[in-house]
């Protein structure tokens, strides 16, 4: 496979419309239709999905780290990256829909699959690649929120996000500031879990709470609370 390029997203331009989602799903279906698409059982799922960001809405998909934190964490060694700029592939046969890649990826970018039974990610598109065509979701993306770049037009800024730490996300850059409303907060330890910093607080029974100083605004407590406690600010 040529080496290939990296999605950059672009939180600002995102007006929500999924057109990204329902193009990924339809370039992963059997037909590659929309029509035959929604006919075929079970149906496509998209590998990116769109999600509120405070005022913003934001594309979430695998980043294709360079040190990707889900490779390590998968027991059925069904995730693997080939090496330096490569994208980090999926082996659907090997994979037992264990989870344990969900909980690792700080991006929100790795699902389980409707069923359950396995991982939902990006591959980049692969065959759309290999045709010298771009990801269905840049493709399809109207306002520019999603674009493919190659390794040599990405800049400084952008090559960091695709470096696997939490820190580097691109809603970092829109400086958005998450807190927990105490009297909102039902102390499930849902955002806890997910944090990949232990930047937030979680005694049982009582508000948590997110230490700044390490919160490193990758968006997963905010995206996952189950009774919107956690505020974009």
């Amino acid at each position: 496979m040529t080496q290939p390029g990296m999605l950059v997203i672009r939180v600002k331009r995102c007006i929500a419309c999924k057109r990204c989602m329902i193009e990924c799903a339809v370039a992963h279906s059997q037909s590659r239709e929309l029509v035959g698409a929604m006919q075929e059982t079970p149906r496509p799922e998209p590998r990116i999905r769109v999600k509120p960001l405070g005022e913003f809405s934001a594309p979430y998909q695998c980043r294709h780290c360079e040190e990707p934190p889900c490779v390590p964490a998968c027991p059925k060694d069904a995730l693997s990256k080939e090496g330096p700029g490569m994208p980090v592939v999926l082996d659907l046969e090997s994979c037992e829909g264990v989870g344990a890649c969900v909980k690792k990826c700080p991006f929100l970018g790795v699902v389980k699959s409707v069923d359950g039974t396995h991982a939902v990610k990006c591959d980049l598109c692969s065959e759309r690649l290999e045709r010298g065509e771009i990801p269905a979701c840049a493709a399809a993306c109207p306002t520019g929120a999603i674009t493919y770049k190659r390794p040599e037009e990405l800049t400084d800024e952008e090559r960091a996000s695709c470096s696997g730490s939490p820190g580097a996300a691109l809603v970092r850059k829109e400086e958005i500031v998450y807190r927990i409303d105490p009297d909102a907060c039902i102390a499930c330890m849902k955002c806890a879990r997910v944090c990949p910093a232990d930047a937030i607080e979680s005694a049982k029974k009582t508000p948590h709470k997110i230490i700044e100083e390490r919160c490193v605004k990758c968006g997963a407590c905010y995206v996952n609370c189950p009774v919107d406690a956690v505020q974009a600010l």
